[in-house]
């Protein structure tokens, strides 16, 4: 985390859960203006701290953060360029990402959505075939728990 409310530069994506604003895009005030954070904030708008994929390092450590959602105990971030799927607690630590090829035995897909109900997460990734006839979208649901 973070203790400055000015991270984003240009706004990528907004995501509204019940108790937070996520507004993921590219960050300011660092030598890399490449450099992709979330700032969070409270649904009364007032910052609560900076998600980045790396606590040391603000450098390309985010891609393309398709979808961050609020999941009770952890915040996940989705993100489509890295083809990662990011974890963090609700205090901003960063608890570490897996890749979606190997998470979900994919190739080399794009994470296009998530949606969550009663604790599970569904997320849909979008990927062409392996014969190039077709990109499929397929559906995941997986279960965030302690």
């Amino acid at each position: 985390t973070v203790d400055q409310p000015d991270l984003v530069d240009s706004i990528s994506e907004v995501n509204v859960s019940d108790n937070y604003i996520f507004v993921s895009g590219t960050g300011i005030n660092f030598d890399d203006s490449s450099c992709h954070v979330i700032t969070v904030f409270d649904r009364n708008g007032n910052y609560k701290m900076t998600l980045c994929a790396d606590p040391d390092a603000f450098i390309n450590n985010l891609g393309s953060m398709t979808v961050v959602a609020d999941c009770g105990d952890y915040i996940v971030g989705l993100d489509g360029n890295l083809r990662d799927f990011v974890i963090w607690s609700t205090d901003g630590t960063w608890l570490g990402n897996a890749d979606a090829k190997d998470l979900f035995g994919t190739h080399y897909p794009w994470i296009s959505g998530l949606c969550q109900a009663n604790g599970t997460l569904y997320l849909s990734l979008t990927e062409e075939r392996v014969d190039g006839s077709w990109d499929e979208m397929v559906m995941y649901r997986v279960d965030i728990t302690k």
